[in-house]
């Protein structure tokens, strides 16, 4: 932050016969601190699933939910794996 001071303000200020606020002068000494900035490492990763394959998983749980809905269970991995077997004509 930048602190500039016009004295000619200041003068101006003062010469009111009844200024606004008292303005006082007063130097601040900061002190130099010679310490070592603390360091952070930051790692992160981000993944996500394009559109098309977040379109396909909707529509997978909506259809998987009909089945539910209509009383049926859903097959287990193994029967799934048979079924789709079966369809590509594999046994």
């Amino acid at each position: 932050m930048l602190l500039s001071i016009d004295q000619n303000k200041i003068a101006a200020q003062l010469a009111q016969e009844h200024p606004a606020y008292t303005v006082t002068i007063c130097k601040i000494e900061i002190p130099d601190l010679r310490y070592e900035l603390p360091t952070v490492d930051v790692n992160t990763a981000v993944t996500a699933m394009p559109p098309d394959l977040e379109r396909a998983r909707e529509r997978l749980l909506l259809l998987r939910q009909r089945i539910i809905d209509r009383g049926l269970s859903p097959l287990s991995n193994d029967e799934l794996d048979r079924e789709i077997g079966d369809t590509r004509g594999r046994s």
